[in-house]
């Protein structure tokens, strides 16, 4: 006879609650983390398209017909850590390209289109979110692509988890409770 079976109804009861409550807060957490993960992807997204505009912005036509970066941005140190921008002809000769993005892989010209493409690139153990697109500067068709380092993205996330994580410490005692058999009648 194994030791299971000859354990009381309420020590049986108990470890199938302890389970299934385990269970439950599994797929719980994976469904939080999975929202979560969506929710930033979202914003990141929103903000590199932000971040297109403004850099189709700072490009203009030059006299001899070349598409050149007109814009006198500011440097902050932190803007080009955390941000790059790439641009090129359709030919594929390079108009700019930002210090913070020089460690990405080139974008595949070929493949630019009208519509947006987003891609999450891992280089040099940075993970990056980009959004590549073609689009008309002073008639001239050029490929655009900007990005954004995910530092920012991880904190926060970090942040939410270890908020989630204190949650579950404080249910532990609570569980380990649960899963000590009652004492013995007398």
């Amino acid at each position: 006879m194994s030791r299971w079976s000859a354990a009381s109804i309420r020590v049986r009861l108990t470890g199938w609650y302890t389970v299934v409550l385990f269970l439950m807060m599994v797929v719980y957490a994976t469904a939080t983390f999975l929202a979560v993960r969506h929710e930033f992807l979202e914003q990141l997204d929103d903000q590199l398209h932000e971040d297109f505009e403004t850099v189709e912005g700072f490009l203009a036509p030059a006299a001899d017909g070349r598409i050149v970066w007109a814009g006198d941005r500011h440097h902050d140190p932190d803007y080009d850590e955390e941000r790059g921008s790439d641009v090129w002809s359709a030919s594929g000769e390079p108009i700019y390209r930002s210090t913070a993005s020089a460690g990405l892989p080139p974008a595949a010209i070929a493949a630019a289109t009208a519509t947006p493409r987003y891609e999450s690139v891992v280089t040099n153990r940075s993970h990056w979110r980009t959004l590549t697109r073609t689009s008309l500067v002073g008639g001239r068709a050029i490929v655009l692509r900007v990005s954004r380092r995910k530092i920012a993205f991880g904190h926060r996330f970090g942040k939410s988890w270890s908020c989630s994580y204190s949650a579950c410490r404080w249910w532990s005692p609570w569980l380990a409770s649960a899963a000590t058999p009652w004492p013995a009648a007398r």
